[in-house]
């Protein structure tokens, strides 16, 4: 934007400004305003836009931007409009945004991507719905998206159903699992296995609580039968241990062993 005042006799007349406006609109047929009276009686006005930098004939301009709100808007779509008033001006380009909050969870919630609100006064509500494998533990569900962008203020909250847990984030229900201890296969009498224990009616429920008792007391059988193994290698172990010759250079050692003293076997010349 050029300096008025190295502009001569532009007294009253030239500006360092112009103005935005604004028109809501469901369909794309432009509308007409002739003169400035009708522009003002059609359009809103959003902002006067003063320039920070402004050159002088000959000299190095820096460009300019700016940042006008527009709003709050209700329509599908709107129309901008800018009014000169006596500026000399290089309008290099217009581009128009929105801000919005991105879709995020919390609470076990899910809410989509919204619109910002139109003013720091003005917040716009989004609905939230539960995660796959949560209910609703509180309600409403929504959250706010600030007029920037940000979200704020969550209300209500999910839980995780039944068979499920919150990850550590509380984004996601995933299946309890219970770390099984590792012991060896044995089938129940009714040739189910572990992996079949899932019951899939209430009629059939006792039965497999049932076979499940079965199937734990055989492998509490096995997990005794295999302890008793142990102690026992542990015991031939240590007796293995007592009949090792001395290693060399160590003196010898005399034990005796718990059966080998029989009656009368301290009867002797002593040697």
């Amino acid at each position: 934007m050029r300096d008025c005042g190295s502009i001569s006799n532009s007294a009253g007349s030239c500006r360092e400004t112009f103005a935005v406006y604004y028109l809501e609109k469901d369909s794309e047929a432009a509308p007409s305003a002739s003169d400035a009276a009708q522009m003002k009686a059609t359009y809103t006005k959003a902002q006067d836009v003063t320039a920070e930098h402004v050159f002088v004939l000959g000299g190095m301009g820096k460009v300019n931007r700016a940042t006008v709100p527009v709003g709050p808007l209700t329509g599908a779509g709107f129309h901008l409009a800018l009014r000169d008033r006596g500026a000399c001006i290089n309008l290099l380009s217009v581009r128009a945004s929105f801000k919005k909050c991105p879709a995020t969870i919390a609470n076990l919630a899910h809410f989509p991507g919204t619109p910002a609100g139109p003013s720091l006064a003005m917040l716009a509500v989004a609905k939230g719905a539960c995660v796959a494998n949560a209910e609703e533990a509180s309600v409403p569900l929504k959250m706010h998206c600030t007029s920037e962008g940000d979200w704020v203020v969550p209300v209500g909250g999910c839980r995780c159903r039944p068979g499920y847990q919150s990850n550590e984030v509380v984004t996601a229900c995933t299946a309890t699992v219970e770390d099984p201890v590792a012991l060896p296969e044995v089938e129940s009498e009714q040739g189910l296995s572990q992996d079949a224990l899932g019951p899939s009616s209430c009629g059939q429920l006792e039965g497999l609580l049932r076979a499940n008792q079965q199937l734990l007391e055989k492998q509490a059988e096995a997990l005794g039968r295999l302890t008793r193994t142990v102690e026992a290698l542990n015991s031939s172990l240590l007796a293995l241990s007592r009949r090792l010759p001395p290693a060399p250079g160590e003196p010898p050692q005399y034990r005796l062993a718990e059966d080998a003293i029989a009656p009368g076997a301290g009867d002797g010349d002593g040697n």
